[in-house]
C-alpha cells in the first residue's frame, strides 16, 4: 500500500489535478514498526481505535478515509462502527478471522 501514497498525496504528477490530494496519516499499531510494545493488557483493535480516534481529533480532522489490512483491517472496522459519523469510508484488505 506504500506505493499508492504518493498517487494519492500528489496526484498531479500522475494525470490528477492537485484538488484531489488527500493528506496521508500512518499511524503505527502498538508494538510495531516505530511504537513502542503496550505495557497493560488489553490493547487490542477496539482499543486502538479509540487512540486512533483521539489522535485524528488531536490532528484536527473530524471526518476522513480509513484502510487496514490484517490486524489494522480490524482497527479500521472498529473505527468505522464505533464513529460512523466521521468516517466516510472503510477500505479492507487481508480480513483476518477475528476482531478482538
Amino acid at each position: 500500500m506504500l506505493e499508492l501514497i504518493p498517487y494519492l498525496t500528489t496526484p498531479s504528477l500522475y494525470g490528477g489535478h492537485a484538488e484531489e490530494a488527500f493528506d496521508v496519516i500512518i499511524p503505527s499499531l502498538p508494538g510495531f514498526a516505530f511504537s513502542s510494545k503496550p505495557i497493560r493488557p488489553g490493547v487490542g483493535s477496539k482499543y486502538v481505535a479509540t487512540l486512533w480516534a483521539k489522535l485524528m481529533d488531536r490532528l484536527d480532522y473530524e471526518r476522513y478515509l480509513v484502510q487496514g489490512g490484517d490486524i489494522g483491517a480490524g482497527v479500521s472496522t472498529w473505527l468505522a462502527f464505533m464513529y460512523p459519523e466521521r468516517v466516510m469510508g472503510l477500505h479492507l484488505n487481508y480480513i483476518p478471522g477475528s476482531y478482538k
